[in-house]
């Protein structure tokens, strides 16, 4: 699943903080039967616009790894010849918010993951990347743990949405070889937002 991106993933610091948003995960399957299904959807319609901003608008990292670096609560790492710090103080509670969110409406948090690590970090994109398609598994699987807990899982519908993906996915993946990537990326982009407005727009009208 990591192929190449292992090479680029960061190991100690995604065994921290994969802690926290893996523990934010469950916390957020498990707490998610206290809302309502509208306080969900909108949540997702939200985590759905963020991950379409993203994907829509490219954006550059002015790297702050020096100023950073002169904080006491900075945790120095060093992978390859990319050199950067970490502020744990605020890792540690913005990933397990990440992962709270994103173990409620059921998604692995890949898209906020990477832009999380980034621009509130300050770690490198490719490591960032690398080390995200690691997380993104964990996170699922404590999101997961949590709605199992309650007794949300419905195993009939997993198997047949999963057969559904599988094969979308390897459709997909042979389409996309002959397309730009970057307009790809916009397009998908455009289209999750206009799933999410879609799904607001659902329920305003709709009592």
């Amino acid at each position: 699943m990591l192929g190449a991106d292992a090479k680029r993933i960061d190991w100690p610091l995604v065994l921290v903080l994969e802690s926290s948003t893996a523990l934010g995960g469950f916390a957020g399957g498990f707490w998610s039967a206290q809302f309502s299904g509208q306080v969900l959807s909108v949540l997702f319609a939200a985590l759905i616009m963020v991950a379409a901003y993203f994907m829509i608008r490219s954006f550059e990292i002015a790297r702050s790894g020096e100023k950073q670096g002169q904080s006491p609560s900075a945790w120095q790492r060093q992978l390859g010849e990319e050199t950067y710090c970490v502020n744990l103080p605020l890792a540690l509670p913005v990933s397990f918010a990440v992962g709270l969110a994103s173990g409620m409406v059921g998604v692995g948090g890949g898209i906020l993951k990477v832009p999380m690590m980034v621009l509130l970090f300050g770690i490198p994109m490719d490591i960032a990347v690398g080390s995200s398609a690691l997380m993104v598994g964990i996170t699922a699987v404590g999101g997961f743990a949590g709605h199992l807990a309650i007794g949300h899982w419905d195993w009939r519908t997993s198997l047949v949405l999963a057969v559904a993906v599988f094969a979308g996915g390897q459709i997909g993946s042979r389409i996309s070889l002959g397309l730009d990537k970057k307009k790809l990326k916009k397009g998908f982009g455009w289209f999750l937002l206009l799933i999410a407005l879609m799904m607001l727009t659902r329920l305003w009208y709709v009592p």
